[in-house]
């Protein structure tokens, strides 16, 4: 099955079915090379459910790579299509994704606003195949043991970073999850405070604001330098990522 499925739907479809209102629309079953649904999960769980015969017609042996165009009747989210393409971390890839398309083709300031751009799946697609490696390398850290923090967030971030710099990312980022041996004043000290009370505040930050604070305290990492308090306010432009 390609999704999650959505039970509301399935209940739906299944008692249409069951009172003789379903229409048969010429809508198809898709059927991956190895047996993938791609599309009508729902719709066959459904007949299950309401016990009754349906004709449906099916379609066999259609490319996985065509599922970013293939219209249904519930959305199809971007972390639906990683996740028929084999991502282990989907919602957080697509996010990093989204964000890291956004940032570099559309609006690298990521004014408010800008991350609640829509982006079609045909756009994301390429883009994540381009980066499929890095992208899913930084959801799966972001994704484990990392808690205190908003996870596409940090995600975004240590994907920004180990296109810079891989081995420095990664020390980076093991320090921001563990903070093993930091001191007052240390620069990944500094920003796990800032996160850490972002997740008890009521005014959350926002991706520009996270990127900012993240890009300071890796900027002054790679210089060693020490970074008691953070001197940037959103009217301001976003730190060069260094």
């Amino acid at each position: 099955m390609d999704r999650n499925i959505s039970q509301l739907n399935v209940t739906r479809y299944a008692n249409d079915m069951a009172s003789g209102a379903w229409d048969q629309n010429g809508e198809t079953i898709k059927v991956a090379e190895d047996g993938t649904i791609l599309d009508g999960q729902h719709r066959l769980w459904a007949i299950i459910e309401s016990g009754v015969t349906v004709t449906m017609i099916v379609v066999y042996n259609v490319q996985k790579k065509a599922i970013g165009s293939i219209d249904s009747g519930i959305i199809r989210y971007f972390r639906d299509l990683l996740k028929i393409k084999g991502s282990l971390h989907p919602a957080t890839a697509a996010l990093i994704t989204k964000f890291a398309w956004i940032y570099e083709n559309y609006d690298n300031q990521l004014r408010a606003g800008s991350a609640k751009t829509e982006t079609r799946n045909s756009i994301l697609e390429p883009y994540y195949d381009e980066n499929r490696e890095l992208i899913e390398q930084a959801a799966a850290v972001s994704e484990c043991g990392a808690h205190h923090f908003v996870k596409s967030h940090m995600g975004f971030c240590f994907y920004l970073f180990l296109r810079r710099n891989p081995q420095k990312a990664e020390d980076f980022i093991k320090l921001v999850k563990t903070g093993e041996n930091l001191y007052t004043g240390h620069p990944i000290m500094t920003l796990r405070t800032k996160l850490v009370d972002n997740r008890i505040s009521k005014n959350k930050l926002t991706i520009r604001e996270t990127l900012a604070f993240y890009t300071k305290a890796w900027n002054a990492f790679l210089k060693g330098r020490d970074l008691s308090l953070f001197r940037w306010n959103n009217t301001e432009e976003l730190p060069e990522v260094k």
